[in-house]
């Protein structure tokens, strides 16, 4: 099944900054009250490190954060830095940073995902995992991947987002051979795929739905989200 698109001098003044930045080094040094001892470390974290398969899979969480968010959807225009941090940690997402800050696979989503065609379009390849599933059940598919896309190419403005890049130059989504391949063909090369779907959002999270006090002003769809 085939999820085809649908509607329609700096660099001087930089130098000269970076100049004057460290000339005034010395200078805020010497200013600087001679109580402090000068090259003390700063502290660390006080939050003791874990590999991840240590981790036990039931049990409660009770995090603390800075603030409710207003919103749970990180695509979202008022989505903060504590949105993120929730999304990052409740919502499947098919890369995640390194402690170098590098893409890596995550397994418990994703088998493999490749460029295996760039003549005449780019086209990545993505083999879900098996144990790819929703709270519910269901399998994580080639639907949720051509929702979020259509949700988030621009061509709607309903959606309400706040950020598209790559996105917008994906040309259709199509399932693979089976339930678990989803085949993403681009309209022009995107270096970046890796960011994309990351995180993932359920299909029926970005379906139309009553407009809420959220949403902007004669929308015909609130934001999605991710919690529901």
């Amino acid at each position: 099944m085939s999820y085809d698109g649908v509607g329609p001098r700096a660099a001087l003044r930089s130098v000269a900054f970076l100049t004057a930045g460290v000339l005034t080094v010395p200078v805020l040094a010497g200013c600087g009250s001679g109580d402090d001892p000068a090259g003390k470390p700063l502290a660390g974290a006080d939050i003791a490190r874990a590999d991840r398969a240590l981790i036990a899979d039931e049990g409660t969480l009770r995090w603390a954060v800075d603030s409710v968010p207003a919103t749970l959807n990180t695509f979202q225009a008022d989505a903060d830095t504590t949105t993120t941090r929730i999304a990052q940690a409740v919502l499947p997402s098919m890369y995640r940073m390194d402690g170098r800050g590098r893409p890596v696979r995550d397994p418990d989503y994703l088998e493999s995902a490749e460029v295996v065609d760039t003549e005449p379009k780019q086209v990545v390849l993505y083999r879900l995992s098996q144990q790819a599933v929703w709270s519910d059940g269901r399998e994580i598919g080639a639907a949720d991947f051509a929702a979020q896309w259509r949700a988030l190419s621009g061509k709607d403005t309903a959606y309400w987002t706040a950020r598209n890049a790559g996105y917008d130059r994906i040309e259709k989504i199509e399932r693979g051979k089976g339930n678990l391949e989803v085949k993403v063909t681009f309209s022009r090369p995107y270096a970046d795929w890796r960011s994309l779907f990351t995180p993932c959002t359920r299909r029926r999270s970005w379906a139309p739905r009553t407009p809420s006090t959220t949403a902007p002003a004669g929308s015909s769809r609130s934001p999605p989200d991710p919690s529901r």
